[in-house]
């Protein structure tokens, strides 16, 4: 991999044919003496206890946050690993979609409102936490959402959940702040993302999202 200067996970694929010879080997190795066998395997399993709380999200959050020594950071954030942060942010989002979305039926049909997502996470919590509201599919530009389509290219109100206000701004007349979406723990790119409510647009829907198209994965 040095020699070759390529990435370090291109040779990930070999490790379970290495690590199956070697267990062969060793197999044999050990076969005229089985009590050996719970050696290697405290040899092998106990040194790497202290780092599996890290490795996989094992342990409740406080726990985890406590056990690594996290700090909040000037922020009031903690930063984790992917694994933890992914788990967090989503039921604050919809929760949020649904507020809105129930304030605007009190002015508007179910069918004048459409929920406009940023990327595929959003849109898929959309999409599934969502349901236990009874929100309505969202639409998105991001991945395979884009195949779903635009929805109603009338609706009279869009939420916009994770756009910025310059995307938001090039697509409609009237553009609103709701609220800066955070949480503690949420991975990066899902904390302070803004919930707008857009109205009267200035472009062709139909037009805008064809044109998305060779975007859809960016």
């Amino acid at each position: 991999m040095w020699i070759m200067k390529s990435k370090a996970y291109y040779f990930f694929a070999a490790y379970p044919v290495l690590f199956a010879a070697g267990a062969v080997q060793i197999g044999k190795w050990l076969e005229n003496h089985p009590k050996w066998n719970y050696a290697v395997a405290a040899v092998l399993f106990f040194p790497a206890i202290p780092f599996i709380p890290e490795a996989t999200p094992i342990l409740p959050i406080e726990t985890y946050v406590e056990y690594m020594d996290k700090q909040e950071n000037e922020e009031g954030r903690i930063e984790l690993t992917g694994d933890y942060a992914d788990m967090f942010g989503w039921q604050e989002q919809a929760a949020l979609v649904d507020s809105v979305y129930q304030s605007l039926l009190t002015e508007y049909d179910p069918k004048e409102i459409m929920i406009w997502a940023e990327n595929y996470g959003e849109a898929g919590t959309i999409k599934i936490l969502g349901d236990k509201y009874g929100l309505p599919d969202p639409v998105s530009r991001h991945g395979s959402f884009w195949l779903w389509g635009y929805g109603d290219s009338n609706a009279e109100v869009w939420i916009s959940l994770g756009n910025e206000k310059g995307s938001v701004e090039q697509v409609f007349e009237e553009v609103e702040l709701v609220k800066i979406i955070t949480h503690k723990y949420a991975i990066g790119e899902e904390n302070g993302i803004p919930l707008y409510l857009c109205r009267k647009p200035k472009v062709d829907i139909e037009q805008w999202w064809q044109d998305y198209e060779s975007h859809v994965f960016d």
